[in-house]
């Protein structure tokens, strides 16, 4: 068997993959990804969610503390609770963000809000006597 036959032979048992093989792999890999990057959106507006509820969480616990010292949510200003609370900033007028609490309060009780980042705003109701009420998310247009 002279060269030029064995080096003719072992091109051809080298053979690439067919077209049938590369489109059949580029459909499996485009069906995972129809699957996962819909579930990766989902988890991250979910997270975005939860940073806007602990920055509320956190703000009514502040609110709350205030109350026991003056028996007035009248008395609770945004001052007071930036002051309280240094790593959230609050404000009287709407929340633009996760880490800013719109406060609206008067001698009923207190109402704070936080819009996420995923355009969620969440609100948290707290009474006179001092029992939090946590009303559903709404979609800010």
């Amino acid at each position: 068997m002279t060269a030029a036959r064995r080096v003719r032979r072992e091109a051809q048992a080298e053979r690439g993959f067919t077209l049938v093989e590369v489109l059949l792999v580029t459909a499996v890999i485009g069906v995972l990804l129809s699957i996962a990057i819909p579930a990766f959106l989902g988890a991250k507006g979910h997270a975005q969610d939860r940073s806007a509820q602990a920055s509320l969480r956190i703000a009514i616990t502040n609110a709350k503390a205030l109350y026991a010292d003056s028996e007035s949510f009248a008395k609770v200003t945004v001052a007071m609770l930036g002051t309280a609370e240094p790593s959230l900033r609050f404000t009287s007028s709407p929340s633009t963000g996760p880490n800013f609490v719109s406060v609206h309060s008067g001698d009923g009780g207190i109402a704070l809000a936080a819009q996420s980042r995923s355009g969620v705003c969440r609100r948290r109701l707290c009474e006179r006597g001092g029992h939090g009420v946590q009303e559903p998310g709404l979609r800010v247009v």
